[in-house]
């Protein structure tokens, strides 16, 4: 069975979906997460990825993982596809996301148990600032 294709993986503040056309509006897309101490939780971000070229069930799992891909987190679950021509996009609303450190992560998309995809995505520390400026 073929794969599908994975035509995007974005990481956004939230995606708004048309009730009567189904049409998303992806909003705030961003490649950087910043917090002032590690470990820490975030509170909130929004993972969009869209397939397509699919044939029938595929098991699907999207994954944050380290650089050195240790996953953070996992979510696994099913898309159905009735023809290679459906465009399947798939929305996690994420909650309280651990963060363990500064570096680089990655949010994979696997299908199969096979990587098809992944979106780099740098976690950085900042500092706050001094009262006075820097000094």
């Amino acid at each position: 069975m073929s794969k599908p294709d994975c035509l995007t993986i974005l990481l956004c503040e939230s995606v708004v979906e048309d009730a009567r056309s189904h049409n998303k509006c992806i909003l705030n897309t961003y490649n950087t997460i910043s917090a002032p101490q590690f470990p820490t939780m975030q509170d909130r971000f929004t993972v969009f990825v869209s397939l397509t070229d699919g044939r029938g069930q595929q098991p699907v799992e999207v994954r944050f993982v380290r650089d050195n891909d240790e996953p953070v987190f996992s979510i696994r679950g099913v898309v159905k596809f009735q023809n290679p021509l459906d465009v399947i996009d798939l929305v996690l609303d994420l909650r309280q996301v651990p963060l363990p450190g500064a570096g680089p992560y990655a949010i994979q998309l696997r299908i199969n148990d096979e990587l098809i995809r992944e979106r780099r995505v740098e976690v950085r520390e900042i500092k706050p600032s001094l009262p006075g400026g820097n000094k």
